[in-house]
């Protein structure tokens, strides 16, 4: 299943593609794929599965109320995705993307965007929620 954030500009864009439980099912692994111009990043991320739920309700909360974030992580890792809003009906997309191996890679990136993408993201995750808890 794939959750994407869609922006007004293809300078800016955000997927979580094939994402599916994995190990004993307490995480949830995906290909998160980012552009945030003029970089783009294509990495595993890998995130608590009981973090996918709050992330859900704080992207609600974030749509209705305009102000709050929204950040799904794994605990004591580096890599996240966080989405925060401004009041004014400005969501600003940000994260650290980090792969710790013999040469490791980080990247930090931020856009904005507006309210409008989320209910289509919201939904998509909603989708990926049920379908990995019948």
């Amino acid at each position: 299943m794939n959750a994407t954030l869609f922006t007004q500009s293809e300078d800016c864009q955000l997927s979580l593609k094939s994402i599916r439980l994995c190990g004993d099912g307490s995480e949830v692994c995906c290909l998160l794929e980012v552009v945030s111009y003029p970089f783009a990043a294509s990495v595993a991320f890998i995130f608590d599965c009981s973090s996918l739920s709050e992330f859900v309700a704080a992207l609600e909360s974030l749509y209705t109320k305009l102000v709050g974030e929204a950040k799904l992580e794994k605990q004591y890792e580096e890599t996240y995705l966080s989405l925060r809003g401004n009041g004014r009906g400005q969501i600003v997309v940000s994260g650290v993307l980090s792969m710790l191996t013999e040469h490791s890679q980080r990247l930090e990136f931020e856009f904005v965007t507006d309210q409008t993408s989320l209910p289509p993201f919201i939904a998509d995750l909603q989708a990926v929620w049920m379908a990995s808890h019948p």
